[in-house]
């Protein structure tokens, strides 16, 4: 398997970030986006020994819990990497992180109570870290894009 080689794949579960991990030819391909159970076209865009990242070309059956994100730089931005996953999706996504950490880290299966749902769904941050830096004299602030150092 190489970079910038397509296959269809199918996400069965989440990575830790929120990204669809998939499983093609026994190897376990991350690609942020993608929805458990979606099924997409995905390129490949790196590799390691033992797993590799992939970005969706096409989803072509799309899951019941995909929404369009609200933010106009979900793309580019680092902060908001579940807005395309619906209110539902979101909170059974975050019970189940809490069960993987108390599994993973203190080997304890605990039963996790429902996550309150919170009405409106966005805008209910109570804090944030901004990363500020300075170029060329300007100040810029905001938050990273995602894998990177960038504003």
């Amino acid at each position: 398997m190489e970079k910038n080689e397509r296959y269809i794949a199918t996400a069965t579960g989440y990575s830790e970030d929120g990204a669809g991990v998939t499983r093609i030819n026994g190897i376990v391909i991350f690609v942020p986006g993608l929805l458990n159970g979606e099924e997409a076209e995905i390129g490949i865009t790196k590799m390691k020994k033992n797993y590799g990242y992939g970005r969706i070309i096409k989803i072509l059956k799309p899951s019941i819990h995909r929404i369009d994100p609200i933010c106009s730089v979900y793309k580019q931005c680092g902060g908001c990497q579940l807005q395309h996953m619906d209110s539902n999706e979101q909170n059974t996504f975050k019970e189940n992180k809490v069960k993987d950490c108390f599994h993973k880290i203190a080997g304890m299966n605990v039963e996790i109570q429902p996550i309150i749902k919170v009405e409106p769904y966005w805008n209910y941050r109570n804090k944030v870290q901004i990363p500020v830096q300075c170029n060329d004299n300007k100040v810029e602030m905001g938050f990273y894009a995602p894998h990177s150092n960038h504003i």
